[in-house]
């Protein structure tokens, strides 16, 4: 019975299109949650990542001191967030960048609102 009652949530995560990334020999892995919004894989609602794509930021304007308008999600995670960039690549050789949280979650830059 317990089973049947814990299927359709066991069947909902498993039902996340999985990426792998890598920095040198660290491999990163990231669900697709929401259309653009790739998080580390176990991210629950509350942890940071997530938390921080449902948030509204500001966006850099070119007089802010170390504003990046190329990639402003990054800047948003920097400084609105307040988490650390980085690059990983995919098997394919494509970059991505995301933003890591103290709590070790992370998420694509291009998740964030603003």
């Amino acid at each position: 019975m317990i089973f049947l009652l814990l299927f359709p949530i066991i069947a909902n995560a498993a039902d996340f299109p999985v990426r792998k990334f890598h920095i040198g020999s660290h491999q990163y892995v990231v669900e697709e949650r929401k259309p653009n919004v790739w998080v580390s894989q176990g991210c629950e609602k509350k942890c940071k990542a997530l938390v921080a794509t449902e948030k509204k930021y500001s966006p850099p304007s070119n007089d802010q001191e170390g504003a990046v308008t190329s990639n402003p999600g990054a800047w948003i995670c920097k400084n609105g967030a307040k988490g650390k960039v980085f690059i990983a690549v995919d098997e394919e050789r494509n970059q991505l960048s995301f933003c890591k949280f103290d709590d070790g979650s992370y998420v694509n830059n291009g998740a964030f609102r603003y």
